[in-house]
């Protein structure tokens, strides 16, 4: 149970504002306070940054300087009987691929190093060779678990490709798990709640994929 941001954009800039609105959603925003850690990978021209911190996003004083154009943040809120620790702090990393979660997978092993159901979910997905067979991965996935959610936000560092998945039990009434998003001439934007107007709800079941801040590639893993 999370709160998270993913950007691609055209051009580099100062991201204090995606920021200082993940720090509001933890802080205030629908299932508050998510207290128990934070994390980021942003990518620049010349700039790259992998943190991960056990203090709340709203308590925490650091600062992100340059400008980047591409990431993803992520505020977490642990799932009961999940353990705390700066271990399962999100983004996860594996072969030059990052990955946030939010949601709980209350079938999942944890057997992994990190004892994260979102580990094993990363785990089950991350390897593929096309846009297809990511989407193929998450409705493999989603069928043979029970879950909350199963939306994630995937950066690729060799493509420079940000992946966002959209996905929670159908079962739901109401709009915790919709993420909201926008594209523009400045690029993409996505967010665990809506920003502002012109922000738009993905569908229950969308994946993007997004290269140089535009979808290039959309999918609904219940289609078919």
């Amino acid at each position: 149970m999370c709160r998270m941001a993913g950007f691609s954009l055209v051009n580099p800039r100062d991201i204090g504002g995606i920021f200082e609105f993940v720090s509001k959603m933890a802080k205030e925003g629908k299932g508050a306070p998510h207290g128990d850690g934070f994390g980021y990978v942003l990518v620049g021209e010349n700039a790259f940054v992998y943190a991960k911190f056990f203090t709340p996003i709203y308590e925490s004083k650091a600062r992100l300087e340059g400008t980047f154009r591409l990431g993803i943040l992520h505020a977490r809120k642990a799932s009961e009987g999940v353990p705390l620790g700066l271990r399962q702090v999100h983004p996860f990393y594996v072969n030059e691929k990052f990955f946030a979660h939010n949601g709980t997978v209350f079938s999942a092993t944890r057997t992994n190093p990190y004892e994260s159901d979102t580990f094993d979910y990363f785990a089950s997905v991350k390897d593929f060779e096309n846009f297809q067979e990511l989407v193929l991965k998450i409705k493999s996935f989603a069928r043979s678990n029970r879950y909350s959610g199963l939306n994630f936000l995937m950066l690729d560092t060799l493509e420079s490709a940000l992946y966002v998945c959209c996905l929670f039990n159908s079962e739901r009434t109401d709009d915790y798990f919709v993420l909201h998003y926008k594209e523009s001439s400045d690029g993409f934007i996505v967010y665990s709640e809506k920003y502002e107007e012109g922000y738009q709800p993905m569908a229950n079941g969308e994946v993007f994929k997004v290269l140089n801040g535009r979808i290039v590639e959309r999918g609904n893993v219940f289609d078919g």
